[in-house]
């Protein structure tokens, strides 16, 4: 097999930076690189019908669930695919006549998607369409190898869900580690500026040894 991209790149950054460990960089290299070939498989297919990514998401979601109507909590805890801005994903879906909202029975502060008859034909094409394309994938693959491929893809995918559980804390280390050192630096500052005004106080004569 020809080198491809990752393997151009992982020789270059591991020629860079001997330290770099060669095989978890390739596993992170092709893992970037292969969210971003699937996204834009899976995006062709939803613009194709008119939809994103993240709304195809959201009316599958309503669609397995129907006809209990779900939260915005509920469909992000569920769903395949979120976004940060849910708020709006939903608003265009409910502007092109596909979801409709409903008041919570018991929370004020919350509201009730669900699916109209239009989003549910929709939900119906896009369910089809996705399954068609998942297909296309798996044609390149032999029939006795997916079960294993499929497997090591859970592993892939359960490593990857427990690091995305401990970088908020690493990060949130990283950051108050930094506010320490530089609280300390501006200590260390003040300090000497106050031993320096102190040792040289104007009209002082120096003392001669």
């Amino acid at each position: 097999m020809e080198p491809d991209r990752v393997d151009r790149l992982v020789a270059d950054v591991v020629a860079l930076f001997p330290a770099v460990d060669a095989e978890a960089k390739s596993l992170g290299a092709r893992l970037l690189h292969l969210s971003d070939l699937t996204q834009q498989h899976y995006n062709a297919v939803c613009e194709r019908l008119g939809i994103s990514l993240s709304g195809h998401s959201v009316l599958t979601t309503l669609r397995r669930h129907a006809p209990r109507q779900l939260t915005l909590t509920e469909i992000n805890r569920d769903a395949l695919v979120t976004s940060g801005g849910m708020t709006f994903v939903v608003g265009k879906l409910e502007e092109a006549g596909y979801v409709q909202r409903v008041a919570h029975p018991t929370d004020r502060r919350a509201v009730l998607l669900r699916l109209t008859p239009e989003g549910r034909r929709m939900a119906d094409k896009v369910v089809v369409a996705m399954a068609e394309a998942d297909k296309s994938i798996a044609g390149h693959i032999r029939g006795r190898d997916r079960p294993p491929v499929v497997r090591t893809m859970h592993k892939i995918q359960l490593a990857v869900e427990r690091v995305s559980e401990v970088v908020p804390q690493l990060a949130d280390a990283t950051t108050g580690a930094r506010s320490r050192s530089r609280a300390e630096a501006r200590s260390r500052t003040q300090t000497a500026t106050k031993s320096g005004a102190r040792g040289h106080a104007p009209g002082a004569v120096p003392r001669t040894p």
